[in-house]
């Protein structure tokens, strides 16, 4: 068992879980949360991290356009490549407040899933009782800080994803956070149902306009989309 801020969550005693594990284990972690999927809709990110009893806070992180956020694997103080002094604790997730400057709702719920997946896949329980992390292939061993730049060529080729393990790691759980496996798979089927259409037909326009509603329907990213329909082999 992997217990964060007094809950329980049960995992494989590895980080690198096989993908119907970081599925099965999505679907209890938001059915736990209290969030349930009668019809397909956006997930709450926010309900999900007060489940989890993190806090969510905002800085400027770093001047790439594809800052996503950081998390604390200790108590530190990260120096952004802005210079700013951020103060972490353990377990800390900051965004990169830029996002919200832009109004990019759905590249900030991404991000918070990402951070909440690096929580829940990489930390551990020491022997007094403390959080702590798993470092094996991290970023550094003070934290993880993520950005949003690689996905498309993750999406084109997985041998392309340069980033360590542990990123990967974390994308495909936010996934299956932020698009679950069920509902996901309700809407991407009514949509190809409506269309007449079967899973050899999802190229060009046709794929477009799929990952679009996808994208509208949950209010995630439309790379985040395109990825999970592949991960669910509709690509």
């Amino acid at each position: 068992m992997i217990r964060y801020n007094g809950k329980q969550f049960s995992l494989a005693g590895n980080p690198v879980m096989a993908n119907y594990e970081m599925e099965d284990a999505a679907a209890r972690l938001l059915y736990e949360s209290g969030q349930r999927f009668e019809t397909p809709k956006p997930v709450d990110c926010m309900k999900l991290a007060r489940y989890m009893g993190v806090s969510v806070r905002e800085e400027y992180l770093s001047d790439s356009p594809y800052s996503l956020c950081a998390v604390a694997l200790e108590n530190q103080t990260l120096r952004t490549s802005r210079g700013i002094a951020v103060v972490m604790a353990a377990g800390d997730v900051v965004v990169e407040k830029a996002i919200r400057e832009v109004g990019d709702e759905r590249r900030y719920a991404y991000a918070v899933f990402h951070a909440l997946s690096h929580i829940y896949l990489h930390n551990r329980e020491s022997d007094d009782g403390q959080l702590s992390f798993d470092l094996t292939g991290t970023q550094s061993e003070k934290h993880f800080l993520c950005d949003f730049s690689e996905l498309a060529d993750v999406y084109v080729d997985a041998r392309l994803d340069s980033r360590p393990e542990s990123e990967g790691q974390a994308d495909t759980f936010a996934g299956c956070l932020m698009l679950p496996k069920v509902p996901f798979k309700t809407a991407a089927n009514k949509f190809m149902s409506k269309k007449e259409i079967n899973r050899a037909d999802l190229e060009g326009e046709t794929l477009d306009e799929m990952v679009k509603s996808l994208s509208d329907t949950f209010a995630a990213p439309e790379i985040v989309v395109a990825l999970r329909l592949k991960k669910l082999l509709y690509l």
